[in-house]
């Protein structure tokens, strides 16, 4: 899904793809999260950042996975409000997911 929507940049997508990143399908959740990225749609900045916030990431290793993909999808969208909840996230699972963070300057 990634590569054929974000490919095409379908802005009529974006409200599906948004609806998606909720999805308790970690393959759905994972390719619309970084198809909104790929479009960089701002559309998108609050609904994953509030999904970041949500996740229980100290106690379920899933969690962290569907993390992953969605601050992946804000580094690409590179909306500068998204930097302090990524950074806090580093905090809680380790080194790894700061380098999220710097996405913001290789895809900005």
């Amino acid at each position: 899904m990634r590569c054929t929507i974000g490919k095409f940049n379908d802005k009529r997508a974006i409200p599906i793809l948004i609806k998606y990143t909720s999805s308790r399908d970690p393959s759905l959740l994972n390719s619309a999260a970084l198809a909104l990225g790929s479009m960089r749609a701002v559309e998108a900045v609050d609904v994953l950042i509030d999904a970041i916030r949500a996740s229980n990431i100290p106690r379920a290793g899933n969690d962290s996975r569907k993390a992953t993909s969605r601050v992946e999808a804000l580094g690409m969208i590179g909306d500068l409000k998204a930097l302090t909840p990524i950074n806090r996230l580093s905090e809680i699972v380790g080194n790894g997911m700061s380098d999220y963070s710097y996405g913001f300057n290789y895809y900005y």
